[in-house]
């Protein structure tokens, strides 16, 4: 009736986490006659915060040992009862790591409009508040943003420009519409283009429609327009599903609103919709999602919707660039502590760069536009008590600040996305960087942590016009499963303990943006140059009273003198500096940075660059080898026998295997996996996700080797 994920878990002391219930044969969410009974055998050692029957967040107070019980009860009568035994110890002492970086050879302009904000309906205050207030104008100011997003995600389906229809939720009754006018001023008056999400949905907007509402747009602005072919259409939405069926239906349509807007405005960049790629593996991945009787059937349902949507899109579609929405699904937060929680941020940012070159690889090098991205908490949505929401919510803290920042750099490094619009400038459910909500209190402006990250990089992209890659040469990297993701099917990434990303001049690298993704000091050091800490943000307190806080709701946000602020240095130049635990941390740098000499950066796609970063890739005939990212050239070439292939005692060893005599790729891989072809190029790896996409893997596994096999023959 009642039980735990597990019967044991140990706490370091001062860790906190959250413990939820699982019921089985009844649901005291919707049952009023059940109650739940929590109790601590000690709550001096483990303490227990929270009202809900479902779960309680636990903090590890002192050393020693307390068993955490839960009794379902229905009146009187116990219907089941469970418990999880908590071991707290000391943590162990903290030992600093080190990590030195290299330049990678490559750097390329940024984008002009690439850094911005979303405005969404809850930025049109429910109290008559004008839409664009005079805060909304400064923020967008000093965070140096370069685009605005309007007028939002959902309601985008059924705007109305010409009245303003759903333009905002209900006031008294009566709708307080906004115009475009509304949406674009606060673009314009800082002089920057409106990511605008067209209303594609409603009938009466036809192809000659809206080429009619773009003239309008252009009435508003003096800036580029960039206009979405809709929001998220990939949902199997009945809504959705009646007007396009499958991904053809909505491609053709697309083709029809391109060729039509193209021919009246050519100027106008035209993007279409695609289906993140963390999306896709969450609904590919779950087991409930893979049901289906036939083939015929299969491309209706939301698993073959989303099987079919990204490749089909990109080769039917009419468009300029790609609108893609990667967000975190935080769908699991139990039994996490605060440092899982936060590495499991960190894992999910590689894989969001991986992600967006699938993108790249699927709509054929156009640009992507990230017109939403952020964080959904989805544990704190799903809570049904308000005091709850604000318990489990993190989305005010300085951590998520930090994750979400490094997502922008990785957005730079991965070279095709032109522009990038955080959702949002304000909410009320965690997703805002700014709010009119602090305390509860409704008119308290409050800026939050993220958006001082959010400042400080829009001050960097301010002063710099062009990226730098900084490649690893000796960071100390794991192999992660991605997080938050149904077992069904497995994706690895690469996590770094500290990554790092550069800015300059088309002929100088000038500053470096560096994020530690432990719970520890870094020291950092990048070969050729100097060093200078200017400013840095986060703490090993990355995430405040973790599952553990006493707040209202999840609209309670803190006042400014209730959470860190980013830390300020005046520090000379040094060869080395050190980065606070889960930080984000702003360098110059003096000197000119040291070069891989034999890398493959701009020699082959960034694609296959994340793949065979920490692979072997060997091919028949060939005394050149890429070992983790690096070329080696040895004595012997390798050689294909009989329809193996056949590697030299040195090219085995540089691969892990002494042995002396030749060997075979598969005895050499050991437990790792190997891709080959009948060409005898090959691939000794842990990590292959592009070798084998899920959603196309009856042929993904040839065409990608016979991609890496042109360009192995033809660059390296």
């Amino acid at each position: 009736m009642i039980r735990f994920a597990m019967e044991e878990r140990s706490l370091y002391c001062g860790e906190s986490m959250d413990v939820l219930a699982q019921f089985i044969g009844v649901n005291p969410e919707t049952d009023e006659t059940l109650a739940v009974n929590w109790q601590s055998s000690d709550d001096t050692i483990i303490s227990l915060h929270g009202k809900s029957r479902l779960a309680r967040g636990m903090r590890a107070e002192r050393v020693g040992r307390a068993m955490i019980t839960a009794e379902l009860m229905r009146g009187d009568e116990m219907l089941g009862r469970a418990s999880i035994t908590l071991t707290v110890t000391e943590r162990p002492a903290k030992v600093t790591g080190d990590a030195i970086f290299i330049g990678s050879g490559a750097k390329h302009k940024i984008p002009p409009y690439f850094f911005g904000i979303g405005m969404n309906d809850r930025c049109a205050l429910d109290d008559g508040t004008p839409f664009a207030t005079p805060y909304m104008y400064d923020v967008v100011k000093d965070c140096h943003f370069k685009n605005v997003r309007v007028p939002g995600g959902a309601m985008s389906q059924h705007f109305d420009y010409r009245t303003g229809k759903c333009s905002v939720s209900s006031y008294n009754g009566e709708f307080q519409g906004f115009t475009l006018d509304d949406f674009y001023d606060i673009a314009e008056k800082n002089g920057v283009p409106a990511v605008y999400a067209l209303n594609i949905f409603d009938d009466d907007f036809t192809p000659e429609e809206i080429v009619r509402q773009i003239g309008e747009l252009k009435r508003h602005t003096t800036q580029p327009i960039l206009v979405e072919l809709g929001n998220e259409q990939y949902a199997a939405a009945p809504y959705f599903v009646k007007k396009w069926p499958t991904v053809r239906e909505y491609a053709a349509a697309t083709r029809a609103y391109y060729d039509a807007i193209k021919a009246a405005h050519p100027d106008v960049q035209v993007a279409v919709v695609a289906l993140g790629k963390d999306m896709e593996k969450r609904i590919l991945s779950n087991p409930n999602c893979s049901a289906f009787t036939n083939e015929e059937d299969w491309e209706f349902t939301q698993p073959g919707r989303v099987r079919y949507w990204n490749y089909t899109l990109g080769d039917e579609g009419g468009y300029d660039a790609v609108s893609n929405h990667p967000y975190t699904h935080q769908s699991i937060t139990s039994y996490v502590t605060m440092d899982e929680f936060m590495r499991d941020h960190f894992i999910f940012n590689q894989d969001f760069y991986l992600n967006l070159l699938l993108i790249d690889r699927n709509f054929h090098g156009k640009p992507q536009w990230l017109s939403e991205w952020g964080d959904i908490q989805e544990t704190m949505f799903r809570a049904k008590e308000s005091d709850e929401k604000g318990r489990i919510n993190v989305s005010y803290d300085m951590g998520i600040a930090v994750t979400c920042s490094e997502r922008v750099f990785l957005a730079l490094k991965a070279g095709c996305v032109d522009t990038m619009s955080y959702h949002a400038l304000q909410d009320s459910s965690g997703f805002g960087i700014a709010t009119e909500w602090v305390h509860h209190k409704k008119g308290d402006i409050g800026y939050l942590p993220k958006y001082h990250a959010f400042k400080k990089i829009g001050e960097v992209l301010a002063e710099n016009d062009t990226f730098w890659d900084i490649a690893a040469e000796s960071v100390e990297t794991s192999l992660e499963v991605w997080p938050w993701c149904a077992q069904k099917i497995t994706y690895f990434v690469h996590l770094p303990t500290v990554s790092a990303y550069g800015l300059g001049s088309a002929d100088e690298l000038r500053c470096a943006a560096m994020f530690n993704h432990t719970n520890h000091e870094m020291r950092v050091k990048i070969a050729g140059v100097r060093l200078r800490r200017t400013w840095s943000y986060g703490s090993e307190n990355a995430i405040v009273d973790f599952m553990v806080k006493s707040a209202p709701s999840s609209a309670y946000a803190p006042s400014e003198d209730e959470y860190e602020h980013p830390a300020i240095y005046h520090e000379d130049f040094a060869e080395e500096i050190l980065l606070p635990p889960f930080s984000m941390v702003m360098a110059d740098t003096e000197g000119v940075a040291e070069c891989v000499a034999d890398g493959i950066t701009g020699r082959i796609s960034k694609l296959y660059e994340y793949e065979i970063s920490h692979a072997a890739v060997v091919m028949a005939g060939h005394r050149t080898a890429c070992i983790d990212g690096r070329l080696r050239t040895f004595e012997h070439a390798a050689e294909l026998r009989e329809g193996e292939l056949m590697l030299p005692p040195e090219m085995a060893a540089a691969i892990g295997v002494q042995t002396d005599d030749w060997i075979s790729s598969k005895t050499a891989a050991g437990d790792r996996t190997v891709y080959q072809n009948a060409h005898g190029l090959a691939v000794i790896s842990e990590i292959a996700t592009s070798f084998s996409e899920p959603y196309r893997d009856e042929d993904q596994t040839p065409m990608a080797l016979a991609e890496l096999e042109e360009i192995f023959k033809n660059e390296l």
